[in-house]
């Protein structure tokens, strides 16, 4: 079943209470995306790459390096050095 406007239109209709429901994940939703778009500004690059290894680990094996770089707001040569950082283990003294 493909929602329409038309069949969203009914569905409102016939269940008023729906509309409330509806409005409420919204807002959820809109305050979960400002809180990550808060977030993603706030961070630095090295941050939102390990935020992307921790939340989204396959993309890693998906997605061409370039366009992580990208994402992360950094060249393909500082991805490089943030991954190469990230990989070495900390030193102990």
């Amino acid at each position: 079943m493909v929602a329409t406007p038309e069949r969203e239109r009914r569905m409102l209709a016939e269940f008023p209470q729906l509309k409330s429901v509806c409005l409420a994940m919204t807002e959820i939703m809109a305050e979960k995306l400002q809180e990550s778009l808060a977030r993603y500004r706030t961070s630095s690059p090295e941050e939102r790459y390990r935020d992307l290894m921790e939340g989204r680990p396959e993309l890693m094996q998906r997605i061409p390096q370039y366009q992580i770089a990208r994402y992360l707001g950094v060249r393909p040569e500082s991805l490089s050095r943030i991954r190469k950082r990230l990989s070495r283990p900390l030193d102990k003294d």
